[in-house]
């Protein structure tokens, strides 16, 4: 039996979207074309077609996976924490090992490639999941604090904004090497970062109470 005839209607997809990711890792975005992962699944160069009318439908499901796997990370760290403060620094802590592990399919999860990403259900789906996940920790911490009135959206986009920023900073992405920050390692840098942000949270919080 060859390799393609293993293929059915419905997982076909789900290995198209493996052997995206795959190719993205090694090949890079710019080498991640319809006919190469074909080629990588062992299928026809049309077959692909069938399940993504063209590459940036595939680029978006790959993306849409991305956040999947992020959230479950990031569900998977709550679990080891019970007390507000911990679990809000364990998703934020997630996020930007996340990134730094997964350089080229964070940026496809937020760069420029994904066009019209708003037309992609599945994308905005788990993305907005993402965001909730960070959205509940953050307000849970304000009412742990017992700050509960600035439990407001402004302040999940500021937690959100600073976890980011380092992540794209570390993820290097487009500028070279030399632009990246080295006066603190990795582990510093991000546990630095993380207490920013609770610290941020607060003082703010307190502000708008």
């Amino acid at each position: 039996m060859t390799q393609r005839s293993t293929y059915h209607h419905g997982n076909l997809r789900a290995e198209l979207i493996r052997c995206g990711k795959d190719l993205l890792t090694t090949e890079g975005i710019h080498n991640l074309t319809l006919r190469a992962v074909a080629r990588a699944a062992g299928v026809s160069h049309g077959a692909p077609r069938n399940q993504f009318p063209d590459l940036n439908s595939l680029l978006a499901a790959i993306a849409a996976e991305g956040f999947d796997e992020l959230v479950s990370l990031r569900e998977k760290a709550l679990t080891r924490h019970k007390d507000a403060a911990r679990r809000l620094k364990a998703i934020l802590g997630t996020y930007i090992d996340f990134a730094s592990e997964n350089p080229d399919l964070f940026w496809l999860m937020y760069g420029p490639h994904v066009k019209e990403r708003h037309l992609h259900e599945d994308l905005t789906v788990a993305s907005q999941r993402s965001y909730a996940l960070l959205e509940r920790c953050v307000f849970d911490y304000l009412r742990s604090i017992d700050l509960p009135k600035a439990c407001k959206p402004e302040l999940v986009q500021c937690a959100w904004s600073a976890v980011h920023g380092m992540s794209m900073l570390f993820n290097n992405r487009p500028g070279p090497s030399s632009t990246v920050p080295t006066a603190m390692s990795f582990a510093d840098w991000k546990e630095a970062v993380i207490k920013f942000t609770l610290t941020g949270l607060k003082s703010r919080a307190s502000e708008i109470s």
